[in-house]
């Protein structure tokens, strides 16, 4: 398994790729300004991921997690949410300082 290859625990590994799925879209967005819609790449990958996640558990003869789950899917997408808030906030308050 490429996780355990890494060294990381499948938390950090979603979140990563959550990540790097997001930076992909970021990078050929013809948007200029910052849009929450970028995000929801690396949100469908992180239900992806969770329905894998139930699949393997049921195989395994686990009980999947629901809430467990839902905290993953957050924390896939949290990165992306950071970096879209503070481009928007960043961009929302230094144009409002620069048009003084």
């Amino acid at each position: 398994e490429l996780v355990a290859q890494l060294g990381i625990s499948k938390d950090a590994f979603h979140i990563f790729l959550g990540f790097v799925i997001f930076l992909i879209f970021l990078f050929f967005s013809k948007n200029k300004s910052p849009s929450w819609k970028l995000i929801i790449p690396s949100l469908i990958f992180g239900i992806i991921l969770e329905i894998l996640d139930f699949r393997d558990a049921i195989n395994y003869g686990f009980k999947p997690d629901l809430v467990d789950s839902l905290k993953d899917i957050v924390k896939t997408i949290s990165c992306p949410t950071l970096v879209i808030a503070t481009l928007y906030l960043r961009q929302k308050y230094f144009d409002e300082a620069t048009n003084i």
